[in-house]
């Protein structure tokens, strides 16, 4: 069980911090027009109270016991950079079926995994470098997911390393940039 104070990884949502634990009874406090209820329970099932971290005013309330939605921890330090040190190396996603692409994107969101995050936004990146050469621009869905995906990666890396999400943003591009120029 996650304790008050503890980041999360919750899902698409990406990355909260556990504001309470409690009762839905607790949760009437936050009565601001922005509350999220994830699903309802019987009064003694305990909740979390969740608090995304780069979304203002937005609360989530959800069992602690919940199999619907990923919740894990935020990487450690340590896994955070050698997710950052593999990048290159990991693959896009190999989608065939471009009826089925947004669909592929949902579900590697959904997973709250890092790796798939990068895997979307290379993908992405790899769409959008074709798009151009044909004079074309990215879509408003693809922007839209890759946003998503960023946000997410570097909202986590962010907390992991204990620095913004616009430093991490650098500090990957930095990591990345580096490795590509000892080749």
């Amino acid at each position: 069980m996650y304790q008050v104070g503890d980041y999360i990884v919750y899902g698409a949502q990406g990355v909260c911090k556990v504001l309470e634990v409690g009762t839905k009874e607790h949760t009437d406090d936050f009565d601001d027009g922005f509350d999220v209820w994830d699903e309802e329970e019987e009064d003694d099932t305990l909740y979390y109270t969740l608090s995304p971290c780069y979304e203002k005013d937005v609360r989530i309330y959800t069992p602690i016991d919940n199999e619907k939605v990923v919740m894990r921890p935020v990487m450690e330090k340590e896994m955070t950079l050698k997710l950052i040190s593999d990048i290159k190396d990991i693959d896009t996603l190999g989608i065939t079926d471009e009826k089925m692409r947004d669909q592929v994107f949902k579900e590697a969101l959904k997973t709250g995994d890092c790796r798939q995050l990068v895997k979307v936004i290379k993908t992405l990146n790899e769409r959008r470098r074709v798009r151009i050469m044909n004079g074309k621009k990215m879509t408003t869905s693809d922007e839209n997911f890759y946003k998503k995906a960023e946000s997410r990666l570097y909202g986590e890396i962010a907390i992991s390393l204990g620095i913004s999400a616009d430093a991490a943003k650098e500090y990957v591009a930095e990591q990345v940039g580096n490795k590509n120029n000892k080749e």
